[in-house]
């Protein structure tokens, strides 16, 4: 039976699996197309399923079903599901409001301690930056966490935390995901536990609005 856990915001979810190990990075960084598109951008290439395309009132992107599925969304934030084989993987991504000159790497240190709700976790490891980070072509910032999640009466849930932050002039949008890893051999780098191409496909399909 999949039991879902209310991480970030109360939104993000994962199954059950036992323990975590954080390695390198994911989200490998990706180099912005020749002429970036900036508007009614068209689905990107290589995708073997049905595209779908979800807007909300600050952005836009688009997204592969299967795997990916709408768990939520909202004028300012959309929260999308895939199951893996380690449990349920949740990518999500909020619009927020900034002053204008605000660096990404201040929307992503404020935007992480009010969100990362740190109670929910055991051993809470920050793994480092995500090189290159970006979100849909607009250079940002990023950080990983490993940790575990406690659950009353049921094993423990370790999962990869993966954040993205990117500012233009007063608007934000932040990129949030995690990922379940394999309780025998967690490994952040493996792309069947931590899948960083699905995410990066999401990321640099989306348009600002």
């Amino acid at each position: 039976m999949r039991r879902r856990l209310p991480l970030l915001v109360g939104l993000l979810a994962v199954a059950l699996v036992a323990m975590a190990c954080g390695a390198e990075g994911a989200l490998p960084p990706q180099q912005p197309a020749a002429t970036p598109c900036v508007s009614n951008c068209p689905p990107l290439v290589g995708y073997n399923s049905p595209m779908k395309l979800l807007t909300t009132d600050h952005f836009s992107f688009y997204y592969s079903t299967p795997p990916w599925t709408v768990d939520s969304q909202d004028s300012n934030s959309a929260t999308l599901l895939h199951d893996s084989d380690y449990g349920q993987i949740s990518a999500q991504f909020f619009a927020v409001t900034v002053r204008q000159g605000t660096s990404a790497d201040a929307l992503l240190s404020s935007w992480t301690r009010q969100n990362l709700d740190t109670s929910q976790f055991a051993g809470l490891r920050d793994e480092g930056p995500v090189n290159g980070a970006e979100i849909g072509y607009v250079r940002g910032a990023g950080e990983q966490y490993a940790a575990i999640v406690n659950q009353p009466n049921a094993p423990n849930v370790p999962i990869y935390i993966q954040i993205l932050a990117s500012t233009q002039g007063t608007s934000g949008i932040v990129f949030a995901a995690v990922s379940p890893l394999d309780p025998l051999k967690p490994d952040p780098t493996n792309p069947r536990q931590v899948r960083s191409s699905a995410y990066d496909q999401l990321i640099n399909s989306l348009t600002w609005a």
